[in-house]
């Protein structure tokens, strides 16, 4: 379980350090997030299970390669970005002064 929490946060954190660099990537989160998510699937059926050894071996089928892929588009990737989008933006205060008094 630890391992689940960790990989999730190491994905999250790629995220957001190639926002940094990769400016569309806050703007465009929906499909930005959609894309992520289909790269984690990828880097964990391609790299990390084969590297683990606690991988089911084929025979694989379609459906299960469409759900895994909407799972982390949609469950995984858009989450990360949403959030990244939602709390880096910078907090922009306005006060209105009407009679002395400041309003929000």
């Amino acid at each position: 379980m630890l391992l689940h929490y960790l990989i999730a946060y190491l994905a999250a954190t790629v995220y957001c350090v190639a926002s940094r660099r990769l400016e569309f990537l806050r703007p465009y989160f929906l499909l930005c997030g959609m894309f992520y998510g289909i790269a984690v699937y990828l880097v964990m059926n391609l790299i990390v299970l084969p590297v683990s050894g606690l991988h089911a071996a084929g025979p694989y089928q379609l459906r299960g390669l469409i759900q895994g892929i909407l799972v982390h588009m949609f469950l995984i990737g858009v989450p990360i970005a949403f959030c990244l989008y939602k709390f880096s933006m910078p907090h922009q205060v306005r006060h209105v002064e009407t009679k002395g008094r400041l309003l929000p």
